[in-house]
């Protein structure tokens, strides 16, 4: 028997099954966590976990189907299905962690502030042993399984998937300090030298931008990366919507985008005026289009996977940028696409996955970001704030790194 614990909440789901469907089911939904021989408490399910749990289940069900196998689901205040667990809740079992690596806290789906003791098992760790190519195609392959299973894009039959992701491994934050975390995870995503934290930390504080880690302001974050680890960059000014094109194109080579945006409670992009501002860093994006409109797609840059007859790569091994044909191609098809066709892959400090948002959802949390929060404005001391606000330092505006 196994326990299986979709990451961010307490929501346990008891499953009776083989250790390879176990398996297999994971590697679908890599938002999962699994306890053996255990037992944990539940919680109420937001409207975003519903629709995780609700793909979640239908897999288990097909899978319990047919080893005519059984599900139970732990339940507290939702109506989600829920035959009662026949024994008792215990605690939940110590899995030790990684001697290599410490455990991490939760993230994602409405992050838990503190670890529980060595209860964490780090999915993310899986990519970190694999070939940042490898690692980076797998993160669009499960980016894709999301989009559908949550059902954040029509599936149609003639669709055609062309993407490009560089891998960068998590950094998760500690207080507030998701622009240091976002800033290294961008870094360390052009490599080959991975970014020090503590250093970008003492610079930011020795030029005044930061108190605490905080970062309010894009132009200084630019200066920051820019004279803490030597890289070059530009801050895009301006809505994502009517930029669209360019930040794409610099994805499509490999590069980085860091976004201010309003964080929802499960640190997707959500409009509250500023009051949860959160910095994000963009490592990918994945375009939905007819395969109609672009019957061959196939070039020296371009590469259909193996495993997917709809999805289409962008090499991003090549550091000097894009081929003049492969910038043609990918200007092509966004021409042909509804914003609603556009999606990005995300990091944020917050969460040891990445995850795939709509491109207007983001744009549309970038452009809000007028007003700061309460808390900060309760404690104002002890924060950097810069000259008109958030308004004048984060709103509408985007940072571009390359080598």
């Amino acid at each position: 028997m196994f326990f299986v614990l979709v990451e961010g909440s307490k929501e346990c789901y008891i499953l009776t099954c083989s250790r390879q469907h176990v398996k297999d089911i994971c590697r679908d939904s890599p938002a999962i966590l699994i306890w053996s021989n255990g037992q944990t408490y539940s919680t109420i399910i937001t409207p975003n976990l519903y629709r995780l749990l609700s793909s979640f289940l239908a897999s288990v069900m097909d899978i319990c189907k047919e080893q005519r196998s059984c599900v139970s689901v732990s339940r507290e205040s939702t109506d989600v299905i829920s035959p009662p667990s026949p024994n008792p809740p215990t605690s939940p079992p110590l899995i030790p962690s990684s001697p290599c690596q410490p455990p991490l806290p939760l993230g994602g789906l409405g992050s838990l502030s503190h670890p529980t003791n060595n209860t964490v098992w780090n999915v993310a760790s899986a990519d970190a042993r694999k070939p940042s190519a490898t690692a980076g195609k797998d993160e669009i392959s499960r980016g894709m399984q999301k989009l559908l299973s949550w059902r954040m894009c029509n599936e149609r039959d003639d669709s055609v998937w062309i993407a490009s992701n560089r891998h960068t491994a998590p950094v998760l934050q500690q207080g507030p300090e998701c622009g240091i975390v976002a800033l290294c995870m961008a870094v360390n995503m052009l490599g080959p030298v991975s970014a020090d934290k503590r250093h970008i930390m003492n610079t930011a504080q020795e030029k005044g931008f930061t108190i605490q880690g905080e970062m309010f302001s894009a132009t200084n974050l630019l200066d920051l990366v820019s004279c803490s680890c030597g890289v070059n960059g530009r801050v895009l000014v301006g809505n994502m919507t009517d930029n669209r094109d360019d930040i794409i194109l610099h994805l499509a080579n490999g590069w980085p985008v860091l976004v201010p945006y309003d964080k929802d409670a499960n640190c997707e992009p959500c409009s509250l005026r500023g009051h949860k501002a959160h910095w994000a860093v963009i490592s990918g994006f994945l375009l939905q289009c007819s395969r109609a409109d672009f019957p061959d797609l196939n070039s020296k840059e371009i590469h259909q996977d193996p495993a997917a007859s709809n999805l289409y790569c962008i090499s991003v091994d090549n550091h000097d940028g894009l081929s003049e044909h492969t910038i043609q191609t990918v200007q092509a098809v966004l021409q042909s696409l509804p914003a609603s066709d556009v999606y990005l892959l995300a990091r944020q400090g917050k969460s040891t996955h990445i995850h795939p948002w709509r491109y207007t959802a983001l744009s549309d949390s970038n452009s809000n970001l007028l007003e700061l929060g309460s808390s900060i404005q309760a404690d104002i001391g002890k924060f950097v704030i810069p000259e008109g606000g958030i308004q004048a330092g984060l709103c509408s505006q985007v940072v571009l790194i390359r080598p």
